[in-house]
């Protein structure tokens, strides 16, 4: 609905279709497929680890970085290739 919309800052078609890519995970990994997605782009961008983390609604940039570097292998440098 428009109110999930507007707390998570997508549209509809977007939602839509992370449903489709995602139907097979659990809704806590899907969530954190989007919001590891997002960090990295929001760091390939030039946010800071600080900034990125409040972004993809970490309270604490430790736990964000921590939850990154599990994701990802490596943790979060701010020094992230932008997508070509």
């Amino acid at each position: 609905g428009e109110d999930w919309e507007k707390e998570c800052s997508i549209s509809a078609v977007y939602l839509r279709r992370l449903v489709v890519e995602y139907r097979d995970t659990s809704a806590s990994h899907c969530i954190l497929k989007i919001r590891m997605k997002k960090a990295k782009m929001y760091l390939a961008e030039g946010y800071s680890v600080k900034e990125v983390s409040h972004n993809v609604g970490y309270r604490d940039v430790y736990q964000f970085s921590r939850a990154y570097k599990k994701y990802f292998g490596c943790p979060p440098t701010g020094k992230e290739k932008p997508r070509i």
